[in-house]
């Protein structure tokens, strides 16, 4: 009795402490969630403190380790720290982090939502990722800060003002105009503390885009992994700080870092250094001249008025390091193309999907895009995209770029395929649909993959919808396909119907190309080849000008940067001579010669590597531009590889575009050579009469040598120290002198014009190279639309069509739209396919401005501003959603999922691993094919093993869709009636993909600053034909869950005769079937790929099995 009334008295006194510890805490929480910005005193010395802790998602060290050890340390020492220090509040940016603690660590996200709502943790940063901002292309941050701004909206609640980057490699002009635009009034950096080119133009101010808008930009903020061991408040240098900013701004304010670790460890998460911890206390209990602010991100941009920003110093050019800036631009080459690959398939299977879903009733597919667009987004990661990570990490980015593609291709079949249906393909022979994703009506060049009816045709004619015979090229791809080119006549954001027949095509009775061994010609074009392989001349028949004033040539130049050398390329080696030329050619000979386009194949082996350069002229308005196709089997080191192109037009600068502005930039110097741009760069003539334009698709750094000298930096590969300490940065990354070793697949174009790129409508002309149509096969149908279809139409070529998509929160069509020339356009008119009944103005991250906007007569009618963005949403009445499949009735008789709290629960591969069931909803769709997936609880059958028995379907069956997957990789036949289907069931598990990837000697560290290994040999890229229906970055295992290794569900089409009551399984028990539907969803076949990059023949495998000694030290 006398142990029992002691353990209640021991329980009641615990109860009270723990609820004055709770009211402590609560009372401490409140008094920081109550810090009022409009109540703070600018006029007083103040210090804003944003204490923050940098993860870098991926550097030197992957996925697996992020998530195992550093998302989990960061929160729980966080939370240790929020109960011992109660000033302190987090600061923590990248909604894709916050998310994989979601996925991975589901009670202590919980735990962190509470300490989000109690004020102490602040999701800050506004976007999905830490993002580099020189590569990605204006869409692209738009959607880091879209995406970023709804998971933290939706999971906690909280929206921040400020974009948050103190780690990336420099910051072009145009960010605080898409900063802006997006409805954010900061910016902060610590990194141009890192060799800034222009210095640091302040601590506190505004920093102007080139359509005028601009940020309130703290480009001072500290190192974040410093430790903070002075007094704010009475710190004399700090004062001194703060008076100096009150002389240049009128404020007496500033904003610092407090971050974590160390010199090894900063980079890992975890909570900000003790010290500093105890330092921030000691500043709250010590009073002085200043007053010190801890608290959110965006605090002081609130803090800030309008009026007191105007009086801001201010900067209007780029943010740019003298050497980060410069190799992170050409780095990991394919990580560049893949994910230039995916912003321009996403936005054209965004149009499509819009377009099917108004004018056809198509499902809109919201969570396909999202994902895919969370994967690219993700891989835009600083240290990522810039290509500066340990080789393992890329095999993880690369999985995810290639998945991506993968949705993105099929959300863009799916779309035409149901747009196809509207439109009249009954044509003799095998239909297309091709499709224009650009704002402006083109008449341009279709190269299309034979379809299979035609795949052993020996001549193909293309005919237009009215039965006209077109001119028809065949040709051979790197990959070794046949493919057919045929010109199209194409309305803006629309497509028109096409078709192939068997048969030689009409014959040309005069061509404007000629072709011989040294020259091409074109109605535009003289081009000549010189005995070394170099493009000598072109002279431009519009312009009446030779362009070249010497042979353009690939330059091999020294490339051995002191320290970082995937970050660097050096002054000392950018400024000597190139060390050699591309020369010797092994051979020189014309590859095409057809009616549509003529081409020379040069060979060329240097310096260990093999280059092969297709030069190619086209008829038409393709023929606007010489374009060069390069295959590149690369195996050069401590090799910079630059295309040089000396002209005839010579001025001191040269206009870089940046994909929102312009910026005019000299002639190299010590602190600024190697500069970024995007899709094109123009040299204009001091006489403005005439100019070059280089169209540079996924290439983004170049250098200016002299007045009448561009060159384009290719791939970059430099040679490095033995250094074999790996558990210090000390700068050295040994293992990057093999960066980019592989076959590199990627084109470049000249384009002469008059005037200057203005007048010459470069944007167009590198828009139509990089976005070209895209052909697909579809089935016979007489549809009520025609035989062409345009979604919108805009009445100026001063204004491109961003983005079209459907808004996040279904009210309508979101389109984003851009000034091009920096001039105003008054009159600006947008219609569309369906009648406009209202729009009104968003900004990027899609909030209401509360503007509403005119229209009249079903038209809407705008201004611009010079570069000025605009986000509209348009209300318009489209098609009803239409139900194109239902669900086939199964007896399921396996469990493939489990939850985490069981993972012992199901197993797919008879192992015990299984499907997470959290990850997954009640349905999966893909286009107009809808799964419904069964209730995943402990013990629920969900799918079924194929053992050879009969599925029953509607006799009206004439396609049948699966959800499925096997074990591994296996080639099955499912038996409808009389026909037989065979079909390769993708394994549930493993990468889609990879680029050609490094394999070392030896054991590889998880954690490196310097691989120690050697190379062994080079495993070719590869890719997985299966369509990606779901997936998700784990799997269960009975003792725990695979880290960021995938489990994927694809899906199947097969087509059945009429008639057909039932299906028969194959007999394959580690096939399962999650979900089976019936319906005709409106099909296509993409007649491209975006894969083609991806195939490798036997000279490759042979080139890269192994290394010499002597080999690798060239």
């Amino acid at each position: 009795m006398l142990n029992r009334d002691r353990h209640t008295r021991f329980i009641i006194i615990a109860c009270i402490l723990i609820c004055v510890l709770a009211t402590t805490v609560v009372a401490q929480q409140s008094a920081l969630k109550s810090i009022d910005h409009v109540s703070i005193d600018l006029t007083k010395p103040t210090l804003f403190i944003v204490p923050y802790s940098h993860l870098d998602d991926i550097w030197r060290w992957s996925y697996p380790q992020t998530i195992r050890d550093f998302l989990k340390n960061t929160l729980d020492e966080n939370f240790a720290a929020f109960e011992e220090y109660p000033h302190f509040v987090l600061n923590w940016s990248g909604a894709s982090r916050y998310a994989m603690m979601r996925e991975y660590y589901p009670e202590r996200y919980e735990k962190l939502k509470q300490w989000v709502a109690a004020g102490r943790w602040f999701p800050s940063g506004s976007s999905w990722v830490e993002n580099d901002v020189n590569v990605p292309s204006t869409e692209s941050i738009i959607r880091q800060i879209l995406l970023g701004r709804n998971y933290f909206h939706d999971e906690f609640g909280t929206e921040s003002l400020e974009y948050m980057l103190p780690d990336c490699f420099g910051f072009p002009s145009s960010l605080p105009s898409v900063l802006n635009h997006c409805g954010l009034r900061g910016f902060s950096t610590q990194k141009l503390t890192w060799k800034s080119a222009n210095g640091i133009p302040f601590n506190v101010g505004r920093w102007i885009g080139p359509d005028g808008k601009s940020v309130i930009a703290a480009l001072n903020a500290g190192n974040y992994s410093a430790a903070h061991k002075d007094v704010y408040t009475t710190h004399d240098k700090t004062l001194k700080r703060l008076e100096e900013n009150r002389e240049r701004s009128g404020l007496p304010i500033d904003l610092f870092y407090m971050g974590g670790g160390d010199r090894n460890n900063a980079d890992r998460g975890g909570s900000p250094q003790k010290v500093s911890l105890e330092t921030l206390e000691k500043c709250f209990t010590t009073e002085g001249p200043a007053k010190l602010i801890a608290g959110p991100a965006d605090l002081m941009v609130r803090a800030i008025t309008d009026q007191q920003a105007e009086k801001f110093p201010t900067w209007n050019s780029d943010l740019l390091l003298i050497e980060h800036s410069t190799g992170v631009l050409t780095s990991q080459s394919y990580m560049k193309q893949l994910n230039r690959d995916n912003e321009l398939l996403a936005d054209a299977g965004e149009r499509a999907a819009v377009s099917a879903s108004l004018l056809n009733g198509a499902a809109y597919p919201e969570d396909a895009l999202n994902h895919a667009w969370g994967l690219t987004l993700r891989n835009q990661f600083h240290d990522n995209l810039p290509g500066t990570s340990i080789p393992k990490a890329y095999e993880y980015s690369w999985n995810d770029g290639i998945i991506a593609l993968n949705q993105f291709a099929g959300v863009y079949t799916d779309a035409v395929g149901a747009l196809s249906r509207s439109l009249n393909t009954d044509v003799p022979g095998v239909p297309l649909v091709v499709y224009n994703p650009l704002s402006i009506a083109r008449e341009d060049l279709v190269e299309a993959l034979i379809p299979a009816e035609l795949a052993d045709a020996k001549a193909i004619t293309a005919f237009d919808a009215q039965g006209q015979e077109l001119s028809t090229q065949l040709t051979t791809g790197w990959d070794g396909r046949r493919r057919v080119l045929f010109q199209a006549k194409l309305p803006p954001v629309g497509a028109a119907v096409y078709a192939l027949r068997e048969g030689e095509p009409p014959k040309v009775r005069k061509s404007e190309l000629l072709v011989g061994k040294s020259s091409l010609e074109n109605n535009r074009y003289v081009v000549r080849i010189d005995k070394n392989g170099d493009i000598a001349g072109i002279f431009d028949k519009q312009v009446g000008k030779e362009l070249l004033e010497k042979p353009a040539q690939l330059e091999f130049i020294a490339d051995f940067p002191a320290s970082k050398p995937a970050w660097h390329i050096d002054w000392k080696d950018i400024k000597e001579p190139a060390r050699s030329v591309a020369g010797n050619p092994v051979s020189i000979r014309v590859i095409e010669n057809g009616p549509l386009r003529i081409a020379i194949e040069v060979v060329r082996e240097n310096e260990s590597s093999r280059i092969v350069q297709r030069i190619r002229l086209s008829t038409g308005t393709d023929g606007s531009r010489v374009e060069v196709a390069n295959l590149i089997d690369w195996k050069s080191r401590g090799a910079l590889l630059k295309a040089a192109f000396h002209l005839t037009a010579s001025a001191p600068k040269a206009t870089y575009n940046l994909d929102l502005g312009t910026i005019q930039r000299g002639n190299r110097h010590e602190t600024q050579f190697e500069v970024p741009h995007h899709a094109w760069l123009d040299l204009t003539d001091n006489s403005g009469a005439y100019g070059v334009s280089l169209l540079t698709g996924s290439k983004y750094g170049s250098d200016k040598p002299g007045d009448n000298t561009l060159r384009l930096t290719l791939l970059h590969s430099p040679d490095t120290e033995d250094w074999e300490d790996e558990t210090h940065d000390r700068g050295r990354t040994r293992e990057m002198r093999w960066q980019d070793w592989g076959r590199h697949e990627f084109s470049y174009a000249i384009a002469g014009h008059t005037g200057d790129w203005r007048e010459g409508k470069i944007h167009w002309e590198a828009q139509r190279f990089e976005q070209r149509p895209a052909a697909f096969a579809v089935p016979h149908f007489k549809g009520n639309k025609g035989s062409s279809f345009s979604l919108l139409n805009i009445n100026t070529l001063q204004v491109n069509v961003q983005a079209i998509k459907m808004a996040e929160n279904g009210s309508g069509v979101v389109v984003r739209l851009q000034e091009l020339t920096g001039r105003r356009c008054p009159g600006t008119a947008l219609s569309a396919a369906l009648p406009i009944m209202a729009a009104e103005e968003l900004d990027g991250a899609e909030r209401p401005l509360n503007k509403k906007l005119p229209v009249q007569n079903g038209t809407l009618k705008m201004e611009f501003l010079p570069y000025e963005l605009k986000t509209v949403l348009l209300t318009m009445h489209g098609a009803d959603v239409k139900q194109e499949t239902q669900p086939v009735a199964l007896k399921y008789d396996t469990d493939i999922f489990s939850y985490n709290n069981n993972r012992e629960n199901g197993s797919f591969d008879g192992k015990g691993g299984s499907y997470p069931a959290e990850m997954i909803g009640d349905s999966v769709q893909l286009g107009n094919v809808s799964f419904a997936i069964r209730p995943r609880k402990d013990g629920a059958l969900n799918s079924v093993a194929c053992r050879g028995q009969s599925i029953n379907v509607p006799a009206n069956t004439t396609v049948v869709h699966l959800l499925a997957a096997a074990d591994v990789d296996t080639d099955v036949i499912f038996q409808a009636g009389n026909t037989k289907v065979p079909l390769t069931i993708g394994g549930w598990s493993g990468t889609m993909g990879s680029w050609d990837n490094r394999q070392f000697e030896g054991f590889v560290a998880e954690l490196s600053y310097s691989l120690r290994n050697e190379l062994k040999s080079i495993a070719p890229a590869f890719v997985r034909d299966q369509r990606v229906a779901w997936c998700a970055s784990h799997r269960h295992l009975p003792a725990g869950e695979t880290l960021y290794e995938y489990g994927y569900l694809f899906a199947y089409r097969l087509e059945i005769q009429e008639g057909t009551t039932s299906i028969t399984l194959p007999n394959s028990p580690f096939v399962r079937i999650a979900a089976m539907s019936v319906g005709n969803e409106g099909h296509a076949v993409a007649l491209w790929s975006p894969f083609d990059d991806l195939r490798r023949d036997g000279a490759f495998s042979a080139r890269f099995s192994s290394f010499s000694k002597k080999e690798d030290a060239q």
